[in-house]
């Protein structure tokens, strides 16, 4: 049986990252997907027009770089941290960001 918040997660995310490539709900947004910067923004805008979530406690940077922050320019940072989509899914189902 389907469940209709993954699938319209799974649609959202396709079209942000322009990608017919599989997505699951172990798929890493921010490290299989390519979205980042802008692209991130607008998936979080996305998910609170679609479903109302909140994001106030999200911490943008801990997940993704502000545009322009390719990988020449994040040479030597540190690795972000993994924004898998069962994690996303979660969070929608619950109404808030949770770690």
């Amino acid at each position: 049986m389907s469940d209709p918040t993954e699938d319209k997660v799974f649609e959202i995310l396709a079209r942000i990252a322009r990608t017919k490539k599989p997505i699951t709900l172990s798929t890493s947004v921010n490290h299989d997907l390519p979205i980042d910067g802008d692209d991130a923004a607008e998936l979080i805008d996305s998910i609170w027009r679609e479903f109302k979530t909140n994001f106030e406690n999200f911490k943008f940077d801990q997940y993704f770089n502000e545009e322009g922050a390719g990988s020449f320019f994040s040479f030597g940072k540190k690795k972000k941290k993994s924004l898998v989509v069962q994690h996303l899914v979660d969070v929608i189902k619950q109404g808030f960001w949770s770690e």
